[in-house]
């Protein structure tokens, strides 16, 4: 998957933030239908506290997101 513009950046403050990412992840192992492509990052926030972080990082960096639940709203 090609890199989006400030990936590195965005990895480089979540890690620094301490909340677990991968990248190029599969997404269908985490669907009920078990479809779907691949996340450019996939962050996996421990708790509320994280959750937060992790949402004004994003909306701070401008970047396009997704929030997944169980699965089954993709």
């Amino acid at each position: 998957m090609a890199e989006f513009e400030g990936r590195a950046v965005l990895c480089k403050a979540l890690e620094e933030k301490g909340i677990a990412y991968r990248l190029d992840a599969p997404l269908a192992p985490l669907t009920t239908f078990r479809i779907g492509g691949a996340a450019a990052v996939l962050c996996r926030p421990e708790n509320v506290a994280q959750t937060v972080q992790l949402m004004a990082l994003l909306r701070q960096q401008g970047v396009r997101h997704y929030c997944l639940g169980r699965g089954s709203n993709t």
